[in-house]
């Protein structure tokens, strides 16, 4: 839907299902996805 209106997409959508199950695992998952798009961001100067 991004690329569709005109945006740009610069990273996949971040997937947490089961996040209470396995909230350790997901809690690392997230911080690497929010690293991984701060730094997507920079370089496209978001």
């Amino acid at each position: 839907m991004i690329v569709e209106t005109g945006g740009t997409l610069i990273t996949n959508s971040l997937r947490i299902d089961g996040y209470y199950f396995n909230e350790d695992h997901y809690n690392s998952v997230i911080s690497e996805w929010a690293s991984l798009l701060e730094a997507k961001a920079e370089e496209h100067s978001i």
